[in-house]
C-alpha cells in the first residue's frame, strides 16, 4: 500500500511465480516443497478457464482509492486520468 499523497492510495499486486518443481511431494514441508504445493495447488482451478488468464499487462495492477485519512478527501472525488481508467469487471466475468 502506497500514500501516493494526494488524497489516494495505491494498493499494487504482483503476480508471483515460485521457482519450484512442478511435481509436489505432500511429505515435503521444505521450502521448495511447500512452493511445490503451492504451484500444485494454484493450478488446481476447477474453473479454470484460459481465456480469463489476460495478457502480461494484466497480472501486475495498481488499485487506486481515496485516502480515508487524507484531510479534505470527502470534500471532492479523486481525478482519475483517462488513461489509468480500466474497463471494469462484469459479473458475467466471473
Amino acid at each position: 500500500m502506497v500514500d501516493n499523497h494526494d488524497s489516494t492510495l495505491s494498493i499494487f499486486t504482483t503476480l508471483i511465480e515460485a521457482e519450484s518443481p512442478y511435481q509436489a511431494s505432500y511429505a515435503d514441508t521444505t521450502a521448495e516443497g511447500l512452493a511445490s504445493l503451492y504451484r500444485e495447488f494454484s493450478f488446481n482451478d476447477i474453473h479454470y478457464n484460459p481465456a480469463r488468464l489476460g495478457t502480461a499487462k494484466d497480472h501486475n495492477t495498481e488499485l487506486l482509492l481515496p485516502n480515508p485519512l487524507a484531510a479534505g478527501v470527502n470534500a471532492a472525488p479523486v481525478q482519475v486520468s483517462a488513461a489509468a481508467k480500466q474497463p471494469a469487471l462484469s459479473a458475467s466475468w466471473w
